[in-house]
This record gives structure tokens, C-alpha cells and sequence, in this order.
């Protein structure tokens, strides 16, 4: 997408290596001021200058980059070559039949510039925003910007006579589109952009099919008339391969560290070292041995975790004087696949009491079954592990006194203050999906939340003072979180035809009744978003390195729903 994350903080430490590198040239003379230009192999890649170069008072003539390859430029150019290419990013799109997935920024590498891999598994990382039409991204064309970052221009059938750009701080994560207006009444052809540095502009390139001509702009807010102008259409060399059922765009020229930053990123993580252990421990006959618990573990994307070690201490024995060699393995506990059957809204959290607690969707097995969407049930265990045939209690079941019917849909238990408490969706009136709306159930304060007697219902959750949006419609799927020492509920809601994520504050001692105004969290703007239905959905907070990253659900349930993230 154009990306549906806050922005990120980007590669900001790889951006002066960025800066660094001597990429190949575009050269027309009527745009780049620069002299006895010559390209061979059919292969045009921008130059990203050393903007420091000139102030530091290096100059240099340029000659050939990564020349064995046939990508190739001279150029006569003040500038200081510090650094030589170390690999490529071709952008692409797909020629499949899902035209709403498929016309999307993809990428491959290469470090050869002939052989291209997909990253991301092949699928897009931007998308068109399509809240005004059905727009996709077709002939992705990758350029630098003027302070290091990277640009994408692109052009959509729904959008004739208009350009799209694209901005990234490091090539995974794209945003801001600015949608430019061209002046032509069709859909323009060989599009380009490129800096022109010695004009402080960017130049755009397009073909109307008949004519060549070129546009400038300093900002991608306003942009010049189009001129005629004649310039060396993008070609890909006649060699390169790429993947199955690419449509490639341009190939980008990267160094090092950005090549490494976006692999690291965009293919799958995988672990590549595990830091020393102790290669002895020495115990007095008689005492058990105190064995490392967890071993750092180092993956392909930079990150480490402590990752839990089983030992086999069966050959010990602690009573006899003596060497033993003590093998372990190291990794994460794992799970039965599916884990508990027919459990649609899983929800797994640890207490205060060190216990784990799971709830989800009752099932429903027929549309005759007079059980199925109608109750809360909750289980407790020692560990993950241990729910799996933990005994499944009751809590609560759908009434007519509480004026809460089917259908009971995601419940979430969680401890607010110290208080336990379960979120859930209910109807207001008995056998309508459509009056679906977040409810709350609360466990009497140190009462055991496995005794359903403990649990009363407080009823619907209800909006601020003047808030005239939440829950007037179809809404469900509510979570909860808090973030410094603010406490916020985020659900779903179905407000202009597509499903919304909200979010609101709370009071923690009074968690039925919301306390802000809704807002807009998140909506389905994208194509990932949009196959079937519209949907943002199932939210859920995660917290770690000081950061909160939101979860959610996206598009139809079926084999399309997928997990976006904020």
C-alpha cells in the first residue's frame, strides 16, 4: 500500500551511503547538463550526485559503473565517485488475473543486474489509494529525490491524463501519494522522473503515443506546461530475467547497505547465528547446575530475541564426581496446527496471576443450531501449551433479560486496573447480524473469572456526551489497550458502507461508557483491502520496544483476508 503504517523512521542510517553512491546516468541533453553522454546495453539508471561533494570541492570525471555488465554511462560532472554499486531493485507490476492485487509496486533484486529475484514473496508493497475510483499502479518508475529518499511515479486506466507519486524513506515503506495532473486527456506512456540537479527540479517524461514531451515540477504540487521534448525511452536489458508473470518497470542502481536493508525487510527472516554459550559450568558434587534458560539469537533482518533452550540433563548425575556433556535445543514451543478446533476470534492473555486465559467465537455448526454464536466461554492454564485440553467453562450466555442476543462474536478478556473484564459482540435484537453491536461483561473484583457467577453483564458499551457516531451502526470486533497511562478501546464499524476502525478513550473504572469522541483509526483505502469487500476489522494491539503496533484484519474472509498493520 501507500503504506497503510504511520510513517516509519526509514533507513535513515543508510541514507548517507545513499548519498555516496555514484548510480548510472539518464542522459538527454535537453534536461541534464551533461557532456560526451553515451549509454550502452539499452539500460538507463539515475544518478543519485553526491550533494556534498561540491562543498567539500571534489571533482571528478565520471567513467564507467558496473561497465561488465553493460550498464553502463559517461559523463563529464562535478562530483567525487565514493562509492561503486553493489546491487539493483527492479520495479515491477503482474500480468494475473487479479488486476485489483496485481497492479501494485513490486520489487526484485539482483546483485548482477541481469538475474531478478521477487521480494515480498512476490506481492505488492504499494498500492493506489482507491477512495475515489478504481486505481491501480501500472508502469512503476523508481527515481531518487532531491534529499536521499526515494520516489515512485506511476500511472493508473482509471486516472487518464495524470501521474501518481510515491515517496519512501527506504524503499519498503512508501506513502504521501500526490496524484499530478499532466494536461493530456489519456493515459500517458513511458513516464519517468529524475532530479535535474543543476536546475533544483524534477523533470517528468511522458509519450501521449505520438509526441515526446516533458513537464517539471519543484514540489509535485505544481507543475509547467508540458514542452516537446525527445528523450531515450526505458528499456530493460534483453538478457535479464525476472519473475513469472512480472511487467517490469525501471532498475534501480543501490549500494550496499540499501540492498542489505531492503532484503532484510522484504524476504523471509531467517535465524543466521546464535551468540556463544558457556562452553563449561562447574557445580559442587550434590548441587544442580544453573543452565542458561535463553540463547540470543540473531536473524537475517538485524533484529536478536531470547530465544527459550531445552535441556537433556537425562546422563547427570549430580552425586558422581565427573565431566558431563549436556545437550540442548534451542527454540520457540510449537503448537498443533489447528490448535483448538472450531475456535473462530482466538484471544490468548496472561493475567496478573501468571495463568493463561483463552476465549473465542462459540461455533455455530448449522443455521438449525439453537447453540451456536450464543454464549462466552473462557479457559485457564499453566501455559500456552496447557490450554489446548484446559476444561472450557461457561460464563455467560446470551438472554433476553440482558437484552443481548446472538450473535456472541470475538470476545476478548482483558484486565483493566485489576479488574477483569470481557468485550464481546452481541444483537441487540434476537436473529439480526446486522444489530451487532460491543457489549462488556465484568468479573467481580477478587473473584475467580473461571466461576461464571462471578461475571455480570453492564450491557452495550455506550458513547461520550455528543458523540454521534459510535455504535449507530453494525459495529464489532472492540479491543482494548493502554499507552501512557491513557486507556483506549479500537473497534469496527460500519459507517459509510465499508467497515472503519475506531478508536476512543475510556475511564479504566468505568470501561462501559467510552469518555472521547470516536475517530477514524483506519479505513479500507487500498486494493489489499477491497478484494470482495471493504473491510478494516479485528484489531488488536501489540506492544514492544516502546512502540504500540496495531493489527487488524482487512478485506473478505476468505482466502483474501489478510493482516495489515498500524
Amino acid at each position: 500500500m501507500a503504506t497503510k503504517n504511520n510513517k516509519g523512521t526509514g533507513n535513515k542510517n543508510n541514507k548517507s551511503a545513499r548519498v555516496k553512491l555514484l548510480q548510472t546516468i539518464l542522459v538527454f541533453a535537453a534536461v541534464l547538463a551533461i557532456a560526451a553522454a553515451a549509454v550502452a546495453g539499452g539500460l538507463h539508471l539515475q544518478q543519485k550526485l553526491n550533494e556534498k561533494a561540491s562543498q567539500n570541492g571534489g571533482t571528478g570525471q565520471t567513467e564507467v559503473l558496473d561497465g561488465e555488465n553493460g550498464i553502463v554511462n559517461k559523463g563529464i560532472i562535478d562530483l567525487t565517485i565514493l562509492e561503486k554499486a553493489s546491487g539493483y531493485i527492479m520495479a515491477y507490476t503482474k500480468s494475473g488475473d487479479d488486476r485489483t492485487l496485481d497492479q501494485s509496486l513490486h520489487l526484485a533484486w539482483s546483485d548482477d543486474g541481469r538475474s531478478f529475484a521477487a521480494l515480498n514473496a512476490d506481492n505488492g508493497i504499494c498500492f493506489a489509494r482507491r477512495t475515489d475510483g478504481d486505481h491501480t499502479i501500472e508502469n512503476p518508475f523508481l527515481f531518487l529525490l532531491k534529499n536521499g529518499d526515494y520516489g515512485m511515479i506511476s500511472v493508473s486506466s482509471s486516472r487518464p491524463g495524470k501521474a501518481a507519486i510515491y515517496t519512501s524513506q527506504d524503499m519498503v515503506i512508501f506513502d504521501q501519494e500526490i496524484v499530478l495532473d499532466l494536461k493530456i486527456d489519456k493515459k500517458p506512456a513511458q513516464l519517468q522522473c529524475f532530479y535535474d540537479l543543476d536546475q533544483d527540479t524534477y523533470v517528468i517524461l511522458w509519450s501521449d503515443g505520438k509526441k515526446q514531451f516533458k513537464q517539471t515540477t519543484a514540489d509535485f504540487q505544481t507543475i509547467s506546461k508540458p514542452e516537446a521534448a525527445e528523450y531515450a525511452p526505458w528499456s530493460n536489458p534483453a538478457a535479464a530475467t525476472w519473475p513469472e508473470k512480472a511487467i517490469p518497470g525501471n532498475i534501480l542502481a543501490v549500494d550496499q547497505a540499501t540492498l542489505d536493508y531492503v532484503r532484510a525487510k522484504l524476504l523471509p527472516v531467517q535465524n543466521i547465528s546464535i551468540d556463544p554459550l558457556p562452553a563449561s559450568i562447574a557445580v559442587d558434587r550434590g548441587d544442580q547446575p544453573t543452565l542458561p534458560g535463553t540463547a540470543t539469537a540473531n536473524y537475517s533482518d538485524g533484529s536478536s530475541a531470547q530465544v527459550p533452550i531445552s535441556w537433556d540433563s537425562g546422563a547427570l548425575d549430580i552425586n558422581k564426581a565427573g565431566t558431563y556433556k549436556i545437550n540442548g535445543t534451542i527454540g520457540y514451543p510449537q503448537f498443533d496446527n489447528p490448535f483448538i478446533e472450531s475456535k473462530a476470534d482466538p484471544w490468548i492473555t496472561i493475567g496478573d496471576d501468571g495463568k493463561y486465559y483463552f476465549t473465542a467465537s462459540y461455533p455455530m455448526y448449522s443455521e438449525d443450531d439453537e447453540q451456536g454464536y450464543s454464549k462466552v466461554t473462557l479457559r485457564r492454564a499453566d501455559d500456552i501449551a496447557g490450554l489446548q485440553n484446559a476444561e472450557e467453562v461457561t460464563i455467560w450466555t446470551n438472554n433476553a433479560e440482558d437484552k443481548i442476543f446472538r450473535y456472541i462474536w470475538a470476545p476478548e478478556i482483558h484486565q483493566i486496573n485489576g479488574v477483569w473484564y470481557m468485550l464481546f459482540t452481541g444483537s441487540r435484537r434476537p436473529n439480526d447480524v446486522f444489530a451487532i453491536r460491543p457489549h462488556i461483561l465484568k468479573c467481580e473484583p477478587g473473584s475467580d473469572p473461571m466461576d461464571p457467577t462471578s461475571w455480570q453483564s453492564l450491557g452495550l458499551v455506550r458513547p461520550a456526551a455528543g458523540d454521534s457516531i459510535s455504535f449507530q451502526t453494525f459495529s464489532l470486533d472492540m479491543t482494548y489497550f493502554e499507552a501512557g497511562g491513557e486507556h483506549y478501546v479500537v473497534w469496527a464499524e460500519k459507517t459509510t458502507g465499508d467497515s472503519l476502525l475506531f478508536i476512543a478513550t475510556i475511564d479504566p473504572d468505568n470501561p462501559a461508557r467510552l469518555t472521547s469522541p470516536a475517530t477514524i483509526m483506519s479505513m479500507p483505502e487500498f486494493a489489499w483491502e477491497q478484494v470482495r469487500y471493504n473491510v478494516n476489522e479485528g484489531a488488536a494491539a501489540i506492544k514492544r520496544d516502546g512502540k504500540i503496533y496495531l493489527c487488524f484484519s482487512a478485506a473478505g474472509t476468505g482466502p483474501e483476508y489478510c493482516i495489515g498493520i498500524l
